[in-house]
């Protein structure tokens, strides 16, 4: 079993692994059940933030190769429970 994180090949704690896959299993069953608002209670904390930033592959040489202050997309807790609870009401 291949117990390293982030594949950087620094062996991870035997007993925070078991963990994190567990949490993973966990998880992916409950969106594989369509439980999402069970997910988003348990699961995601209301503090997240998610900010997909802009690749700029043309000055990728020159740097980590993304757009500062650009995003995809930015994504935190509201913008994420809010088509769930829509779910729920029956009328989506």
């Amino acid at each position: 079993m291949n117990t390293t994180l982030g594949g950087v090949g620094t062996p991870a704690d035997a007993a925070l692994y078991a963990r994190i896959v567990a949490w993973m299993h966990v998880e992916a069953e409950l969106l594989d059940d369509r439980r999402e608002r069970e997910w988003l209670e348990n699961m995601v904390e209301q503090s997240m933030v998610y900010p997909v930033p802009v690749r700029n592959t043309v000055e990728r040489a020159r740097g980590p190769g993304f757009l500062e202050n650009t995003v995809h997309l930015d994504d935190h807790y509201g913008s994420i429970s809010s088509p769930i609870l829509r779910n729920d009401n029956g009328f989506a």
